[in-house]
């Protein structure tokens, strides 16, 4: 059932990519932390990397861009960035909401921004990593919103966003949802 889900949202993206205004394929760093200490001690994030694709629905200064990406981050905080190593949990984020081109510096040029929902679902970790009394469980699924900053320089996109969490990682644990800050670089078509 999961892998149909997952299957089922790549193709609703990769149709709707070429039915509309166009796309933006992207891959980048990401670094998380949550105000729960158990989870993030002080001087410690969650590192990792991410790759995905977000359509833009509408070829005007305001428009909807909806996408899909996949990431890994480490499951327990570390004190320096593991990006591409360590022990990690996969995940799979839809998103919806809305893009802007803010300033528009020269016609290949712009300032964009963008905010947007998003749900995200935990595709895999160890769980004998989960060590800490009362944080053996994690909730498959969150949620958070998205803000971000980004520059458009013909096909090349650059984009700093910073997602804050709605819903706990750890079940029954308050203040353990994960925040984001991740750097993207990718190509519009």
């Amino acid at each position: 059932m999961k892998n149909i889900l997952i299957l089922s949202i790549f193709m609703f993206c990769f149709a709707s990519v070429f039915a509309q205004a166009g796309a933006k394929i992207y891959g980048g760093l990401t670094t998380g932390f949550n105000q729960d200490k158990n989870v993030t001690p002080s001087g410690t994030t969650h590192s990792g990397w991410v790759a995905g694709i977000d359509a833009r629905l509408n070829d005007d200064r305001m428009y909807f861009l909806f996408g899909v990406l996949y990431g890994v981050a480490d499951l327990n905080a570390q004190s320096s960035p593991t990006f591409f190593t360590g022990d990690k949990m996969s995940f799979i984020k839809g998103r919806v909401g809305l893009g802007f081109d803010m300033v528009r510096i020269s016609p290949k040029f712009f300032i964009t921004s963008k905010f947007a929902g998003s749900i995200k679902y935990l595709s895999k970790y160890d769980k004998t990593l989960l060590t800490n009394e009362g944080y053996e469980v994690l909730n498959d699924g969150t949620a958070g919103v998205v803000g971000g900053l980004g520059v458009r320089m013909g096909i090349i996109n650059i984009d700093l966003e910073y997602e804050h969490g709605l819903f706990n990682l750890y079940n029954k644990k308050t203040n353990s949802n994960m925040h984001y800050i991740t750097l993207t670089t990718g190509v519009n078509f």
